[in-house]
């Protein structure tokens, strides 16, 4: 959350700028989720923590300027965000929380490396 954020992790780097951030975020909820058993609760804890918090760990650092420029962030996803794939793979769907926050973890990426190119950051 970013009360951690701020008190825990920025001033452990004690304003020592990254060469790379690696982020490898992940939850998948135990069940297969249907239209039966559509949970809001899991569906958001796997946003928050597999597409959210990625994005606020490198924006807070990227804010700081604790990524170097020239440095990089990684944010490490999977094919479960691409619409292409899950058609391929999955045509039956389901599990809608897993696959819709590695969708939105991708996007973040996306523009997080626009917004951060005139930093010379690459994501």
């Amino acid at each position: 959350d970013s009360k951690a954020l701020l008190e825990t992790m920025l001033p452990a780097l004690e304003g020592k700028p990254l060469d790379i951030v690696i982020n490898n975020a992940g939850y998948f909820w135990n069940q297969c989720e249907t239209l039966e058993n559509l949970s809001m609760e899991e569906d958001m804890k796997q946003i928050g923590i597999c597409a959210v918090g990625p994005l606020h760990v490198s924006g807070y650092l990227a804010r700081a300027g604790l990524v170097k420029p020239g440095g990089r962030i990684v944010i490490i996803s999977s094919q479960a965000g691409s619409v292409e794939w899950r058609l391929t793979q999955n045509p039956k769907g389901g599990d809608y929380g897993h696959h819709m926050s590695r969708a939105a973890c991708n996007i973040a990426g996306v523009l997080l490396s626009q917004e951060l190119k005139d930093k010379n950051i690459a994501v």
